[in-house]
Parts: structure tokens; C-alpha cells; sequence
């Protein structure tokens, strides 16, 4: 391998563009980049920030949710034990007047076979003598 001049003077162009087109060119092509990436490195930024805050509202909904169906459930099973107290009220109630008008129907039933059987009694010498003549066929005295 021989060496000769033109290495060296491929080795010049080459510092020349290295050293000539890095303030020109890749300089502002970096600032771009980095720019860039800012921009990006905040809004990846805000997005964490966001999304943090979202999940503590989500949460926060989630535990307001949850304590209203808590207190609902409570004031729900109040109003059914209200209701049941309510109906076992108005079934002794019911229960009571059904007694009452079973009892005054047994007195009267009662009063009315004492009357009968009263009147059964005084009339029995009178109608069994009727039946005596109608059977005998003649006046019984």
C-alpha cells in the first residue's frame, strides 16, 4: 500500500466539511432536535400530570358512588323495617277487629239460641199437646 497525496487531501476535505457545515448545518439541525424533544419532554410531562389527576378523580367518583349506594342501601332497609313494623301493626289491628266482631256475633248468636230456646220451652206443653190431638186424633186435656 502506497501512500500517497491524495490521502492527505481527502483527509483536508473532510476537516473542511466536518469543521464548514457544523455551524451551517448540523448545528441548527440539532437545536431542532433538541427543541423538539423539549416540547415532547413537557408534554410527556403534562400527560403524566393529567392522567395522575384523572385517576384521583376517577377514584374520588368511584368512593362518592360507593358511599351513596352505602347510604341508599341504609335507607332502604329503614323504609322496608318501616314497612314491615307497618304491616305487622295493621295486621293486629285486623286481626283484633276480626276478633272483636267474631266475639259480638258469638254473644248474639248466643243471646238469639237463649231466646229461642226460651221460647221453645214455654210453648213445648202447648205444641206437644197440638201434636198429641193431631196424632191421637182427639182433644187431649
Amino acid at each position: 500500500m502506497d501512500l500517497d497525496v491524495t490521502i492527505f487531501i481527502q483527509a483536508g476535505i473532510f476537516l473542511l466539511v466536518l469543521f464548514g457545515l457544523n455551524p451551517i448545518l448540523l448545528k441548527p439541525i440539532q437545536r431542532i432536535i433538541e427543541a423538539r424533544h423539549a416540547g415532547t419532554g413537557g408534554k410527556t410531562a403534562d400527560t403524566a400530570r393529567l392522567t395522575a389527576e384523572a385517576s384521583e378523580k376517577q377514584k374520588e367518583y368511584e368512593d362518592r358512588i360507593a358511599a351513596v349506594r352505602k347510604d341508599a342501601g341504609a335507607t332502604r332497609e329503614a323504609l322496608r323495617n318501616e314497612g314491615r313494623k307497618d304491616e305487622r301493626e295493621l295486621v293486629e289491628q285486623a286481626r283484633n277487629r276480626a276478633e272483636e266482631t267474631i266475639k259480638k256475633g258469638r254473644a248474639e248468636i248466643e243471646t238469639q239460641a237463649t231466646t229461642v230456646r226460651n221460647t221453645l220451652n214455654s210453648d213445648v206443653d202447648s205444641l206437644a199437646q197440638q201434636l198429641a190431638t193431631k196424632v191421637l186424633g182427639r182433644d187431649i186435656a
